[in-house]
């Protein structure tokens, strides 16, 4: 049974563990499909509104709109339901061409001046376009990083290669230029998500070195997400060499956690069982559940009572999810539930004290301690 039709079942469950477990999987895979998306608002119906955080929409972002999904999006944000602000979150990702057909809708939703800017980009001609690009470039070497204008920078790269206008020969060589540098330019990472809209799977090995560049999570975050849309073998065995240290091992758990093909099990389970380094051991146990393992299931139930890097996670999580989805019986599958639920408990409580604009506000890397207090790495914790 593909992965996905075991996962889309329990988005509707009122276990949050499993429904959060089955839309990250579902998300970081690129696994989604529109009934994916109406059964995940089916969800999102049911909880309190909090303008502040969503438990749902965030895992929707990487679901290509259809023209069904649209409409349903601006229903919603005509309805004024308190969720405008995720709805419109969507929305960002709406191919230009479409932004233009439903112009006189999203009018009166979305800035105006956002909107006419967008739609601008229809009407450039090739060198007006690269020009947008090199503007919105140096507005970020200058000042920083900013998201909406990284988006907005994605946009316009997206209009030059729905034109074709920008080879993947031109792709490589960007890349490679900076690959010589010691910093990626903001323009080599815009390269790098473009060898994924395109899928240059001739790259995969190029891009793979790119995930040596440790210090630099911009670049890695587009590196993963690059290769996680090429989903092929290549990029497994590529991928692998970069398991056994721990600096690169977190981008490559990340990249095979999410490519759904057997040899991606068959390579998390040797590796699971060669490392002796306890973070990486955790990490890729977690990726196991995540590929729905049941060959692991034994394993790893003996490793979550075992010293296993409890600052990375709590183990129990993913592997009651995986039992659960699989339907495995696993004796020790209500003791891991109830654990599950004291630790929520008690984060609860600590976040009470500290909400999540607050920890969104500060500057923290991926792989550090979340400056909430739960004691796990960020990215695992309230990146979100």
């Amino acid at each position: 049974m593909p992965i996905i039709n075991k996962l889309e079942p329990f988005i509707l469950s009122q276990d949050e563990t499993l429904r959060s477990f089955a839309l990250q999987v579902i998300d970081k895979s690129h696994l989604g499909t529109e009934e994916t998306f109406f059964k995940a608002l089916e969800v999102l119906d049911q909880l309190p509104i909090d303008p502040m955080k969503n438990k749902i929409v965030p895992y929707l972002r990487n679901i290509p709109l259809t023209e069904r999904m649209v409409e349903e999006l601006i229903e919603r944000l005509q309805r004024e339901d308190g969720n405008q602000v995720w709805y419109v979150s969507l929305l960002e990702s709406l191919e230009t061409v479409h932004l233009l057909t439903y112009k006189d809708q999203l009018a009166p939703i979305i800035n105006k001046n956002t909107l006419a800017s967008y739609v601008s980009l229809l009407d450039m001609e090739r060198d007006e376009l690269l020009e947008e690009a090199d503007s919105v470039i140096q507005e970020l070497e200058s000042s920083g990083f900013n998201q909406s204008l990284f988006q907005y920078g994605k946009r316009v790269y997206r209009e030059l290669i729905s034109r074709q206008e920008l080879s993947k020969q031109e792709i490589e060589r960007v890349i490679l230029e900076n690959k010589g540098e010691d910093y990626f330019s903001y323009k080599g990472i815009y390269y790098v998500y473009l060898a994924g809209v395109q899928k240059v799977t001739e790259l995969v090995p190029l891009l793979s070195t790119l995930l040596e560049r440790t210090s630099e999570d911009l670049l890695l975050e587009e590196v993963a997400n690059t290769l996680i849309k090429m989903n092929t073998e290549e990029v497994i065995q590529q991928v692998e060499n970069y398991l056994i240290d721990l600096d690169t091992a977190y981008s490559a758990v990340e990249i095979i956690e999410n490519i759904k093909l057997p040899l991606a099990e068959e390579v998390l389970l040797y590796h699971f069982e060669k490392t002796t380094d306890m973070t990486i051991k955790t990490m890729i146990a977690d990726a196991l559940c995540k590929q729905l393992s049941i060959k692991a299931i034994p394993l790893l139930a003996t490793f979550v009572e075992e010293d296993y890097d409890r600052g990375m996670m709590n183990l129990k999580e993913p592997l009651y999810a995986c039992c659960v989805i699989n339907n495995i019986h696993h004796p020790q599958v209500s003791e891991w539930k109830q654990s599950i639920q004291e630790e929520k408990d008690r984060l609860e409580k600590r976040l009470s004290k500290l909400t999540q604009t607050q920890v969104k506000s500060q500057k923290v890397g991926r792989n550090e301690p979340c400056p909430c207090g739960s004691g796990k790495k960020f990215k695992k914790c309230c990146e979100k």
